[in-house]
């Protein structure tokens, strides 16, 4: 009867545990990287839209979106240059995540861009942000002057 037992007992495979665990963290710690990533991305691309639109500027926005593009770009260039190392085709599914995850980093840098170009040109010259504004076509057309508020 004994012999019965002990194919109730578990296997045990030494070192499996460890191995769990690390591949465990370290898929814990790229997920976490990665939604900071989106989250992040998804916010600075509204502030950005609504700094625009308020015609705000900030150094700091274009810099921590040119930050996060430059992660992405190397992480998407790490797995392209894994899979060349490794004579493998660097053109399928992980690069296709890879190129999504880039997306949201380089909208945010273009945003950004986009914000601190319009600040210039109001700076440069204070007429160019009524172009941008909502309603300004009906204003133009209406022949009211849109620089000067209207009292009555």
């Amino acid at each position: 009867m004994p012999g019965t037992f002990a194919l109730f007992e578990p296997t045990v495979i030494p070192g499996l545990d460890r191995a769990v665990l690390e591949l465990s963290l370290i898929f814990a710690a790229v997920s976490a990287a990665v939604l900071l990533l989106i989250v992040g991305s998804i916010i600075g691309i509204i502030r950005a839209i609504r700094r625009r639109r308020r015609g705000h500027y900030s150094k700091a926005a274009v810099a921590l979106a040119g930050f996060a593009a430059s992660i992405t770009t190397v992480w998407l260039l790490f797995w392209v240059g894994n899979s060349l190392y490794q004579n493998a085709n660097p053109v399928d599914g992980l690069l296709a995540i890879n190129l999504a995850l880039c997306v949201l980093p380089f909208a945010w840098l273009l945003s950004a861009v986009r914000a601190n170009i319009l600040f210039n040109e109001q700076r440069l010259n204070p007429s160019a942000l009524f172009r941008f504004r909502r309603g300004a076509s009906q204003a133009v057309s209406s022949g009211r002057n849109c620089s000067k508020p209207q009292t009555k």
